[in-house]
């Protein structure tokens, strides 16, 4: 498994990170999801039916840092979602970014035609390339420090969240909310317990 790991965003003196954490929880985090899948089969059906089996392509520069433009064009394949946990599946590629408020919210403005600053974006990709997943630091550090919780633990359940997003989980309905948030919580605990959360 490849763990592309890039890092520009605000605060970073303040609130460094660990990218040798990072790439261990994002390792770790997709070995629990792959046996958690072998375990109880839910991935296939599940989150296949909450992505309604769209991919999303992305066509630009890979690596994208602050102020490069970034151009997306989305497809949707009718790609079987039980492949994500092949054999193989171990193996895709990841990248993971954490960004600038600004940075982010280009993002948000760009695909989702909200300018506000947001935690997460992800961009779930075809083939040997799981997705790309997009997390500010700031915007947890402020949502922590507002309700006294630990600003890396927000900022892993930010990289959590992306994650399922790639692996084809959903919150648009809530339906799709409640599963994903249930998924959320079972590989927060996962995390917790091994001591792999988000670090300086």
């Amino acid at each position: 498994m490849k763990i592309h790991l890039y890092t520009k965003y605000d605060l970073q003196k303040q609130f460094p990170l660990n990218k040798g954490a990072a790439k261990s929880l994002v390792k770790a985090l997709l070995q629990f999801l792959y046996r958690d899948n072998l375990k109880n089969r839910e991935f296939g059906k599940e989150a296949a039916e909450n992505f309604g089996l769209e991919r999303a392509t992305i066509a630009g520069k890979q690596g994208a840092s602050e102020g490069q433009n970034f151009h997306a064009k989305l497809t949707t394949p009718k790609t079987d979602f039980s492949s994500c946990f092949g054999t193989c599946s171990l193996h895709k590629e990841v990248s993971l970014y954490f960004v600038s408020v600004s940075r982010i919210s280009k993002l948000h403005e760009e695909f989702f035609q909200d300018p506000s600053p947001t935690d997460c974006i992800s961009f779930p990709l075809n083939g040997d390339h799981l997705g790309e997943i997009f997390v500010c630091p700031k915007v947890a550090i402020e949502y922590a420090a507002k309700r006294g919780l630990d600003p890396y633990q927000e900022l892993t359940l930010y990289v959590v969240h992306g994650i399922l997003h790639c692996l084809g989980f959903d919150d648009l309905e809530p339906s799709q909310r409640r599963t994903m948030r249930k998924k959320e919580k079972a590989c927060m605990e996962f995390l917790k317990n091994h001591k792999l959360f988000l670090k300086p």
